[in-house]
């Protein structure tokens, strides 16, 4: 089955295109595991091939099935299920990803790391970015050394990419070609906080950051959430004599209530 939309709605066809089940969620998401993660109203849930839920709506976000477990969010924080609704990861961490061969990569505060089904850590949280697995390798970068490393944690590749000066000359200047609004810090949003936030980020010569700093902040509330967003941007690299060269470029983010 796949899913479709009719006007608001979301619901289910076959591969005649016939619903089999009809449009009645704000959010229908791909079949996993036998199970479907949909949406009505502000709760997730999951539902059966038949249409019926499994798991009665009561997330604030879910995600697919992976090797029996969902991510799903709780309060702002991330836990896993398994197929009857009970949690067998409580709502701890802040990011959580699907499990592939019984890991799964999640992140907590700043740094990413990867637990087993037990929710015990196999590679404690210390990586600025990482990836899943793949093959049994994961894409993972601490500081300026980016690599890959086994299931065990252990680096099999590494190579330590030494950033540009804070001058670098160029004919032509890099240019956001997408931006991405910060998440608003909840804490910050109950207290009616508002901010900015100054970023330096390292555009590499494909023009995606390779790095991101904070120069200056009106509350560190707000930094994460900025570098977050400043990680999703992508630029025109900037040019000299025809090629591109990395650069810094320094840009303000705003957090405003009204």
């Amino acid at each position: 089955m796949a899913f479709a939309k009719d006007g608001a709605k979301w619901g289910y066809i076959d591969k005649t295109g016939k619903y089999v089940i009809t449009p009645q969620f704000d959010e229908a998401g791909a079949f996993a595991d036998g199970l479907a993660k949909v949406r009505i109203g502000q709760q997730s849930g999951y539902i059966d091939a038949a249409g019926h839920f499994a798991i009665k709506p009561q997330y604030d976000n879910a995600g697919e099935f992976c090797e029996g477990l969902a991510g799903v969010v709780v309060k702002g924080k991330c836990g896993y299920v398994d197929m009857t609704g009970t949690f067998v990861i409580p709502p701890q961490l802040d990011i959580a990803g699907g499990f592939q061969n019984g890991l799964a990569l999640v992140k907590v505060d700043t740094k990413w790391g990867f637990i087993d089904k037990n929710g015990k850590y196999v590679i404690t949280p210390q990586f600025d970015e990482a990836g899943a697995f793949a093959d049994g390798l994961a894409k993972v970068r601490i500081g300026e050394k980016i690599g890959y490393i086994d299931e065990s944690g252990k680096f099999v590749w590494e190579h330590i990419v030494v950033p540009p000066p804070d001058f670098v000359p160029y004919e032509k200047a890099p240019n956001p070609i997408k931006r991405v609004a910060p998440v608003y810090p909840e804490i910050a949003r109950k207290k009616g906080l508002d901010g900015t936030v100054w970023v330096k980020i390292w555009v590499g010569k494909d023009g995606k950051p390779r790095n991101v700093v904070i120069q200056k902040s009106t509350s560190d509330i707000f930094d994460q959430a900025a570098i977050d967003a400043a990680r999703q941007f992508v630029f025109t690299p900037a040019m000299i004599q025809n090629g591109p060269v990395d650069v810094w470029v320094s840009i303000p983010l705003y957090f405003r209530l009204r």
